[in-house]
């Protein structure tokens, strides 16, 4: 009986080695290599990599399918969120987002406000843009093939662009001293994968924005409500405002 098992072995093997070498095998490798120069060399989507990648992590960290991570309205566990529904909250918070060195870090950081026009700005002209400082309001976020894009409009209603959701923009309250307290502490519970650690992060972001006063403490309560939700369906568009640009 052994040897038997031992000869269906063998013969697997063999058969799984032949269509590993198998033309067929090296047309879809082939094909499949060509897919992704293409998506590179066309810009298919205005979303850089690492951006992905922090979504994805994200992911991994809280059990999130990563199949579905590129699309925000079908990226939470328990019940979907919209991207509308994503963007009324992200417009909601109003004019508080800087843009980040990121969008100037590499070509493909700041893109038109036109989306079927998928080229990127240069380096350059990122920079001067990222240079002039101005207050911007996210008011739309829209699910593309490799990721999340939003849609940014400055104070001086002169720019609108896309660019990439968590790396292209940084909330402006996230630099105040009396607040990092608050930010370390729910990065902690976005990025752990043990409850009891949560709990114990949320707990101590809770106490200290009970010690906080004034817009300070409005908005440490705020993200601390909204890292609630976060926990009850760990959602992407579930994410504190107030972390955009800190993770």
């Amino acid at each position: 009986m052994a040897t038997k098992n031992i000869i269906k072995l063998s013969a697997s093997i063999a058969m799984l080695t032949m269509l590993i070498s198998s033309p067929l095998a090296s047309t879809v490798n082939a094909e499949t290599t060509s897919s992704k120069e293409n998506i590179s060399k066309n810009n298919i989507s205005p979303v850089v990599n690492h951006d992905n990648n922090k979504l994805r992590q994200i992911a991994v960290n809280n059990n999130l399918d990563l199949a579905i991570v590129p699309t925000t309205n079908v990226m939470g566990k328990s019940s979907n969120i919209s991207n509308q529904a994503w963007s009324n909250k992200l417009a909601k918070a109003g004019y508080i987002f800087k843009l980040s060195k990121d969008i100037y870090a590499s070509s493909g950081g700041l893109f038109p406000s036109n989306f079927a026009k998928r080229q990127p700005y240069s380096v350059k002209y990122a920079k001067k843009i990222y240079d002039k400082k101005m207050l911007f309001k996210i008011d739309q976020v829209k699910s593309v093939k490799n990721g999340t894009s939003i849609h940014i409009v400055s104070k001086n209603k002169k720019y609108q662009f896309w660019t990439n959701f968590l790396t292209g923009t940084c909330n402006i309250y996230g630099r105040r001293k009396a607040l990092k307290p608050i930010i370390k502490a729910e990065i902690k519970v976005i990025r752990t994968t043990d409850k009891k650690t949560a709990s114990r992060s949320l707990a101590k972001a809770t106490k200290v924005t009970a010690k906080l006063h004034g817009s300070n403490k409005k908005i440490a309560s705020d993200s601390i409500i909204q890292l609630k939700q976060w926990l009850n369906n760990k959602n992407f568009a579930n994410i504190p405002v107030l972390l955009i640009g800190s993770l």
